[in-house]
């Protein structure tokens, strides 16, 4: 059975974390996250704020907003996600694939609960952290992939595919509805999680026709103590639809 790493022994733990810790060294300065999601008790490694990358985008935000690179952050959207993926029950016979995984925290949530999973993202470094992640975790059950949506280069259909906070550039939208239509299998599903955007509707307006649509609506108290509404959809193909070959 996968483990997380609250089950290990303490020296099993300390053995695990300096291999994980040192795929990052001198690339990265980074901190442990601790993260509770159902059975899954994990820590997840994330960027300082004294990380180049971060520094740098919070130099750049002195006069403005700052506009941190999307795989730097733990979403919301995908805690929310996270918990809807602990509560489903494992196959041995399905993978499921998180699409756009920044730092992986859905994908070694599901894995932690027993789960097949391949995790993929367009940026190299995300993946890095996320599997850095999953080692410090002792999550063996879970693969990393780049993959980059306008190249195809993924292959077979997914009964579950899982996203959180992916609809933030309208450019993509025609990409990921031809992913959709090539990927997620005539039965599969794509849960995604959101916070509400008024651009979105973009996105579901073009895969309507293809695929049934169902959302509901959580509110969650961010660490910031506000409350942020997100959004968790329930996308299927429409009967009689088959992914394309």
């Amino acid at each position: 059975m996968t483990r997380g790493f609250c089950d290990l022994p303490e020296k099993d733990h300390m053995t695990r974390l300096k291999p994980a810790a040192a795929a990052l060294e001198g690339k990265y300065r980074t901190q442990l996250s601790p993260v509770s999601i159902g059975r899954a008790r994990l820590e997840l490694f994330e960027l300082t704020e004294d990380d180049p990358i971060v520094a740098e985008a919070l130099d750049r935000g002195e006069e403005g907003e700052v506009d941190l690179p999307f795989w730097t952050k733990l979403w919301p959207a995908s805690l929310l996600l996270g918990r809807f993926v602990a509560g489903l029950e494992p196959r041995p016979d399905q993978i499921v694939l998180e699409l756009g995984a920044g730092l992986g925290l859905v994908g070694l949530v599901a894995a932690a609960h027993g789960h097949r999973v391949i995790v993929s993202d367009i940026d190299v470094r995300a993946l890095e952290l996320a599997r850095a992640s999953a080692a410090h975790n002792a999550l063996d059950n879970v693969s990393f992939v780049a993959f980059d949506w306008s190249r195809p280069g993924l292959r077979g259909t997914f009964e579950v595919i899982v996203a959180g906070e992916i609809l933030y550039r309208p450019a993509d939208y025609p990409l990921l509805a031809d992913l959709l239509s090539t990927h997620l299998a005539p039965d599969g599903h794509l849960y995604l999680a959101h916070t509400q955007r008024p651009f979105f509707i973009g996105f579901f307006d073009l895969i309507k026709d293809e695929f049934s649509i169902r959302r509901r609506k959580f509110n969650l108290r961010t660490p910031d103590e506000a409350d942020e509404s997100v959004f968790l959809y329930d996308i299927r193909p429409r009967t009689g639809k088959r992914a394309r070959p």
